[in-house]
């Protein structure tokens, strides 16, 4: 009988411990999922009739100078991998605290490779030097968009590529800029490069297909499938935008959770990314 409970007793507690390693297990794995800051590149599809083949467009935002690896290194190879037909930057390509010297490694090797569009976010003006900055990005090859619109070329395609710099008091100058910046020609698929996400209601009184954005860093802190955000500069707490694919009647919206933390508190749940977006064909 000792002999009994002296084998349940050494079986109950190879039960906690292994309950013990079980959980010590799982609080690891949530602890790597939370903080986990790897570079993910995120995909979406907007089905059209105003193409007739396939647009790669890659969304950059909130860069901050950030430095992936010597020369940009590991970011180039995730973007070299998707085969952009051009890359659009939403923004906050500079950081106020930071030298200029990631975003300008970022430029020199993808604008020789892709066609590069460029807007300003707010960063690039809490510098106090935005013209500056802005000039040194068009000087290694970006494509700067203040309240302009430009008919592209890309795959046999055109498109509107428009964009307005970082409003950062959302009054008459970017209502001016979204006025100077609307697509001529309609029948052509439109993009619209904006930092600020939380003026969607204003791009949807203006002709855009699609909205591309940046500036919220995912909300910072996440819990999935429960909250997409907790705190967005310019939308406070529980933002309507995010981070993701926001689908309106005639319009998308897009908000890349960014490349960088330029914020204290640690990203939870939120990776940096680069986004992929891929405008097809309407199937009938």
């Amino acid at each position: 009988m000792k002999d009994v409970r002296t084998v349940f007793g050494k079986m109950k507690a190879a039960k906690k411990r292994t309950a013990a390693v079980t959980a010590a297990l799982a609080a690891v794995v949530f602890l790597a999922g939370a903080f986990n800051t790897g570079l993910r590149v995120r995909k979406y599809e907007i089905e059209t009739e105003k193409v007739g083949a396939p647009v790669r467009i890659v969304l950059l935002a909130d860069l901050h100078a950030k430095k992936y690896g010597e020369n940009q290194k590991r970011l180039l190879r995730k973007i070299e991998k998707l085969n952009p037909d051009l890359i659009a930057i939403a923004g906050d390509l500079a950081d106020q605290k930071e030298k200029d010297d990631g975003a300008v490694m970022l430029l020199k090797a993808i604008a020789g490779k892709y066609p590069v569009f460029y807007v300003s976010g707010n960063h690039e003006y809490l510098s106090g030097k935005p013209q500056e900055k802005k000039e040194l990005f068009r000087s290694n090859g970006a494509i700067l968009l203040e309240g302009a619109c430009r008919e592209f070329t890309v795959n046999g395609q055109w498109l509107n590529i428009c964009g307005i710099d970082d409003a950062d008091d959302g009054s008459s100058e970017l209502e001016r800029q979204l006025m100077a910046a609307i697509p001529e020609n309609a029948r052509n698929f439109s993009v619209l490069l904006s930092h600020r996400p939380e003026y969607a209601d204003v791009y949807r009184k203006f002709s855009y297909d699609l909205v591309l954005s940046g500036h919220t860093h995912g909300g910072q802190w996440r819990i999935p499938f429960l909250v997409n955000g907790f705190f967005a500069p310019g939308q406070g707490w529980f933002p309507d935008y995010s981070g993701g694919a926001y689908p309106f009647e005639d319009m998308t919206l897009i908000v890349s959770r960014g490349l960088a933390n330029s914020s204290k508190l640690p990203r939870l749940f939120n990776p940096p990314e680069i986004v992929a977006v891929d405008i097809i064909p309407k199937t009938q």
